[in-house]
């Protein structure tokens, strides 16, 4: 885990970001609490093993976010964080609908996709759209 200045290249430098946290391959099941996560900008979770993100809901500022295999199975954790501009996901096998990303008024930018495995497998990943 890596708290570090935005100067150290942020997921969007342009939203003027002033920390950047970073995960990485972590082994650890539980996601960890910051001392002060009000700091924290962007956020990268990239193929950790997590059994949930609920606990990003302490970014309450965060502007950017990348997740690389989303544990949960709905994305209303995500959806209270009002200061959303961008997300990416990559893998996120549990979710089937996007309805909850309606609640960032905010974002801008929005990235979904599959694992290159699954596409080579022939797997599907279906959801329901962000407007019903």
């Amino acid at each position: 885990m890596s708290l570090e200045p935005a100067k150290s290249a942020p997921l969007r430098p342009e939203f003027g970001l002033t920390m950047h946290l970073e995960l990485m391959r972590d082994k650890g099941v539980d996601f960890p609490l910051l001392s002060e996560p009000e700091s924290v900008r962007t956020l990268r979770v990239w193929q950790c093993r997590y059994r949930t993100l609920a606990p990003v809901r302490q970014f309450g500022f965060l502007q950017g976010m990348e997740i690389a295999t989303y544990p949960d199975e709905t994305l209303d954790l995500i959806a209270g964080l009002h200061d959303l501009r961008y997300l990416r996901i990559l893998h996120m096998p549990k979710i089937v609908d996007l309805s909850p990303l309606a609640k960032l008024k905010r974002l801008v930018t929005v990235s979904l996709s599959t694992l290159p495995s699954w596409d080579a497998s022939s797997k599907r990943t279906v959801v329901r759209s962000i407007a019903h």
